[in-house]
Protein backbone atom coordinates (compact mmCIF):
# COMPACT_ATOMS: atom_id res chain seq x y z
CA UNK A 1 0.00 0.00 0.00
CA UNK A 2 1.16 3.37 -0.83
CA UNK A 3 2.37 5.95 1.99
CA UNK A 4 0.01 8.70 2.23
CA UNK A 5 2.22 11.75 2.34
CA UNK A 6 2.45 13.97 5.33
CA UNK A 7 0.54 17.21 5.14
CA UNK A 8 2.65 19.50 7.59
CA UNK A 9 -0.36 20.79 9.04
CA UNK A 10 -2.45 23.87 8.71
CA UNK A 11 -0.31 26.84 6.79
CA UNK A 12 -2.71 29.49 8.14
CA UNK A 13 -4.83 29.76 11.24
CA UNK A 14 -7.74 27.56 11.00
CA UNK A 15 -11.37 28.46 12.13
CA UNK A 16 -12.19 27.18 15.36
CA UNK A 17 -15.47 24.94 15.43
CA UNK A 18 -17.31 26.97 18.09
CA UNK A 19 -16.36 30.47 15.94
CA UNK A 20 -19.55 32.41 15.32
CA UNK A 21 -17.98 33.09 11.57
CA UNK A 22 -17.95 30.52 9.07
CA UNK A 23 -14.86 29.53 7.01
CA UNK A 24 -12.43 26.91 5.73
CA UNK A 25 -9.92 25.23 7.22
CA UNK A 26 -7.95 26.94 4.50
CA UNK A 27 -4.75 25.11 2.85
CA UNK A 28 -2.11 22.90 4.04
CA UNK A 29 0.87 23.68 4.74
CA UNK A 30 2.11 21.02 1.86
CA UNK A 31 0.03 23.09 -0.19
CA UNK A 32 1.53 26.57 0.42
CA UNK A 33 4.58 25.14 -0.27
CA UNK A 34 3.91 23.52 -3.79
CA UNK A 35 2.61 26.97 -4.75
CA UNK A 36 5.93 28.48 -3.18
CA UNK A 37 7.79 26.39 -5.36
CA UNK A 38 5.87 26.95 -8.43
CA UNK A 39 6.00 30.62 -8.11
CA UNK A 40 9.43 30.91 -7.44
CA UNK A 41 10.45 29.12 -10.89
CA UNK A 42 7.54 31.73 -12.51
CA UNK A 43 9.36 34.65 -10.66
CA UNK A 44 13.16 33.34 -11.75
CA UNK A 45 11.86 33.99 -15.46
CA UNK A 46 11.55 29.87 -15.93
CA UNK A 47 10.53 29.10 -19.59
CA UNK A 48 6.85 27.40 -19.71
CA UNK A 49 9.06 23.63 -19.74
CA UNK A 50 10.65 23.99 -16.68
CA UNK A 51 7.59 25.75 -15.19
CA UNK A 52 5.45 22.62 -16.22
CA UNK A 53 8.96 20.55 -14.77
CA UNK A 54 8.85 22.46 -11.59
CA UNK A 55 4.80 21.59 -11.42
CA UNK A 56 5.31 18.04 -11.89
CA UNK A 57 7.66 17.65 -8.96
CA UNK A 58 6.52 20.34 -6.93
CA UNK A 59 4.45 17.47 -4.69
CA UNK A 60 8.11 15.95 -4.10
CA UNK A 61 9.91 19.00 -3.23
CA UNK A 62 7.37 19.91 -0.48
CA UNK A 63 7.08 16.49 0.70
CA UNK A 64 10.76 16.57 1.09
CA UNK A 65 11.19 19.99 2.96
CA UNK A 66 7.98 18.26 5.50
CA UNK A 67 10.24 15.64 6.42
CA UNK A 68 13.44 16.92 6.71
CA UNK A 69 11.27 19.59 9.06
CA UNK A 70 10.18 16.53 10.72
CA UNK A 71 13.81 15.33 11.28
CA UNK A 72 14.23 18.84 12.97
CA UNK A 73 11.31 18.42 15.10
CA UNK A 74 10.12 15.42 15.94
Amino acid sequence: MARTPRKGGPAFPVVPPDAKIQGSSGMTYRQWLVGQAIAGCAHSGGSTSQCEHMAANAHRIADAVIAEGEKVHP
